[in-house]
């Protein structure tokens, strides 16, 4: 601090060169700093830097006006400049010694102190409760001197009072020299009771000193609470630093997750509308190919062994593709619950799916899910135990979902909608994805397929 101080005041000095020289601004560094440093020590109980700094500024150095030959008030101003320096430079010490730690420590030092105090004072009265045990026999022992000094007494007080009746010479002779014989009395008496002095003198001090120590005590165990409540009050605000601290930290980590989130389901979507566009250009480009016309052909005759005969061309009736019906391909028209048992169906109800989500909707449509339940029915034709399933909503009134039935007797039930469906044999807990179509709501239907064939 020192040196920072010197470059701050050497390089003032370069500022100020018209008011007073080189040798000048080493005689203010060698007086300023010392007196500077001096005031913190003097000063050093105070806590605010800001009255700190205010005392120090009001405290005129006697050095300044006589070494350097400037008026105070040119010193102060430097001092003041100064001051503002190490309010700056000490201003994280405050904020630490108002934290929790300084606190403690210094409550540590208030208990230590006040520790040491009643230690002292514990041994103030054993010594003194000893000086008073060694003294009460000498004091209620007899001795001639003690008479004479006592009989000394008495005649002080006898002259005092006829001088004060009667004041005239002879009674102002006869108070003097009463009390010349009670100094005398007095020191033969000390002089042979010496000891008794002594303790007398002694458990005076030390009751001084005990009344001392109580009253340093108190005021010791006043600050110790005060304190204690400081100690307090820093803890619990910064446990609410800590708190606002960690609810900051989750804020920041939930609105990062938030944007991440974000962001993921943005990629997501983005992939799955590439993914849509692809697919349906995929199933326009098999509709154009099979609605192409088909090439005709041309008959080449076998040729002979020894004669080459010329090749007649002809053509050909067109060679026509026939595909078996798909159900799922009449699904504008069939109501009811259809079962896919083929790749291909399943392709096609996926595509028509796909194309239709892919369009835009003309109105809202519901978001909610619906709920998919499966009751088996068994050879006596009593219904058995429901199995819920969900339904999600995807859009255009589609709702897609997966189930694990088994073979046998099985009824779908969607709200107020019913199918009775004959699974053929599968495996058993044979998983079965469920589409679920209410475009028309007064005929809605309802696909489902093993979802191994989707893959």
């Amino acid at each position: 601090m020192t040196d920072f101080l010197t470059d701050f005041l050497t390089d003032f000095y370069n500022k100020q060169i018209n008011l007073m020289n080189r040798s000048s601004t080493l005689t203010l560094l060698t007086i300023l700093v010392p007196t500077m440093v001096y005031n913190v020590i003097a000063l050093g109980r105070d806590t605010d830097l800001v009255v700190f700094a205010k005392k120090i500024s009001l405290r005129p150095s006697r050095d300044c006006n006589s070494l350097i030959g400037q008026p105070i008030s040119m010193c102060h101003k430097w001092l003041n400049t100064s001051i503002f320096l190490l309010i700056v430079i000490f201003s994280n010490s405050t904020a630490v010694a108002q934290s929790l730690s300084a606190e403690q420590a210094k409550l540590a030092v208030f208990e230590t102190q006040l520790g040491e105090l009643q230690t002292d004072q514990q041994q103030l009265q054993a010594e003194l409760s000893k000086k008073k045990t060694e003294l009460g026999p000498l004091l209620n022992q007899s001795s001639p001197e003690k008479d004479n000094l006592d009989a000394a007494l008495n005649n002080v007080d006898k002259a005092k009072a006829d001088y004060e009746a009667n004041p005239t010479t002879e009674n102002k002779s006869r108070l003097k020299n009463a009390e010349f014989k009670h100094m005398l009395a007095g020191r033969k008496f000390k002089k042979a009771n010496a000891q008794q002095f002594t303790l007398q003198q002694e458990t005076k001090e030390l009751a001084e000193q005990l009344t001392v120590t109580h009253s340093e005590i108190a005021t010791l165990t006043s600050n110790v609470n005060a304190q204690r409540l400081a100690v307090e009050k820093s803890r619990a605000q910064q446990l609410a630093r800590q708190q606002a601290n960690r609810e900051q930290k989750q804020k920041l980590k939930a609105k990062a997750a938030a944007t991440e989130i974000a962001r993921l389901k943005a990629q997501i979507e983005e992939q799955e509308k590439v993914e849509l566009a692809r697919k349906a250009a995929a199933a326009a480009a098999l509709a154009t190919k099979a609605a192409a016309p088909s090439v005709p052909t041309a008959t080449v005759p076998a040729p002979s062994n020894n004669t080459a005969t010329p090749i007649s061309l002809t053509k050909s009736s067109p060679i026509v593709t026939k595909t078996a019906p798909v159900p799922a391909n009449k699904s504008a028209k069939h109501t009811g619950a259809i079962l896919l048992t083929t790749k291909e169906q399943v392709q096609v109800e996926e595509q028509r799916l796909m194309v239709l989500l892919a369009t835009p909707e003309e109105k809202k449509r519901s978001k909610y899910n619906k709920i998919l339940n499966v009751r088996p029915v068994s050879a006596n034709s009593a219904v058995g135990k429901a199995q819920t399933n969900t339904l999600y909503a995807l859009g255009h009134n589609q709702y897609r979902g997966n189930i694990t039935i088994t073979a046998g007797d099985i009824i779908f039930i969607v709200g107020f909608n019913r199918w009775r469906q004959q699974v053929p044999t599968t495996p058993e807990g044979t998983e079965y994805t469920v589409i679920f179509d209410t475009a028309d709501t007064k005929n809605p239907r309802l696909v489902y397929f093993p979802t191994s064939l989707s893959n």
